[in-house]
């Protein structure tokens, strides 16, 4: 219900954070097709996410912040194979994710 409101100001990007937070686990997967189908759409969407994985499993760039610094980044598939991935997810690190469709730049630090 939050991404669709928030949808209805049509953004440029759309901003996510946590949005699985507190949702049964039977909805989160319909949460990530929505924001899959939200990007396959053409909107950019910035996605902060505990749940590394899923998460992902739909980002084309992830960067992964532990203990506010940027220990990892590159192609989220790619980083997606790197065994450390697995072991952070299980810390409860903080995942920021850029799911981009359309060219966007962002400044990071």
């Amino acid at each position: 219900m939050a991404i669709s409101r928030a949808l209805t100001a049509r953004p440029k990007p759309l901003l996510l954070d946590e949005p699985s937070l507190g949702l049964a686990p039977s909805i989160v997967g319909d949460m990530f097709d929505a924001i899959r189908r939200t990007n396959a759409d053409g909107l950019s969407v910035l996605l902060v996410e505990q749940n590394i994985v899923t998460a992902m499993e739909l980002a084309r760039r992830a960067y992964v912040i532990e203990e506010g610094r940027i220990v990892m980044t590159g192609p989220a598939d790619t980083l997606l194979q790197q065994p450390e991935i697995r072991r952070i997810s299980a810390r409860g690190v903080r995942l920021l994710l850029l799911v981009l469709r359309s060219p966007l730049t962002l400044k990071l630090f």
